[in-house]
């Protein structure tokens, strides 16, 4: 038994240590090649099957309205137009459907700050369902595919 944890171990420390040796990229550092070059808050990145990061996020700049990013060959450019929700936007949440395409869940400040999703469809972005199809305001949202099913799932909690 001692041989067995102590294997266990070595090949836990082994892991750790090849996982220290990975080093992260930054993109997007000059500012010709940000995703926003103003404000923003509530942001949150889902990467679709393509490899394709997109970022989602509050715009400031905007009015508080949502804007998405997609950071392709050495650059970030727009999914849709800045601002495509009607009013402002609070916690975000994103993931991408079994195409890539971007899917955004957020409370919704043109029904009440009730949660609503867009998806974007390859020119604009329009509702999925009715806006503020859930109650009032959606904490720490995340959102998920299931691949096999292309099915959105959407966790969250709520005070009231």
């Amino acid at each position: 038994m001692k041989k067995i944890t102590l294997i266990a171990v070595a090949l836990l420390l082994a892991s750790f240590t090849q996982a220290q040796q990975c080093s992260w990229n930054a993109v997007g550092l000059v500012d010709s090649n940000q995703a926003s070059c103003g404000k923003v808050n509530s942001l949150c990145m889902a990467i679709g099957k393509n490899k394709v990061p997109y970022l989602a996020f509050m715009d400031v700049t905007d009015g508080n309205k949502m804007t998405v990013s997609q950071y392709t060959n050495g650059s970030f450019g727009l999914v849709g137009p800045e601002g495509f929700t009607p009013n402002t936007v609070v916690n975000t949440a994103m993931a991408t459907d079994t195409s890539s395409m971007p899917w955004v869940f957020f409370d919704d400040n043109n029904v009440a700050q009730e949660g609503s999703v867009m998806k974007y469809n390859g020119s604009t972005w329009q509702y999925v369902g009715n806006p503020g199809f859930l109650g009032e305001y959606e904490q720490s949202p995340a959102m998920v595919f299931n691949n096999k099913t292309n099915t959105p799932y959407i966790m969250y909690s709520q005070f009231n």
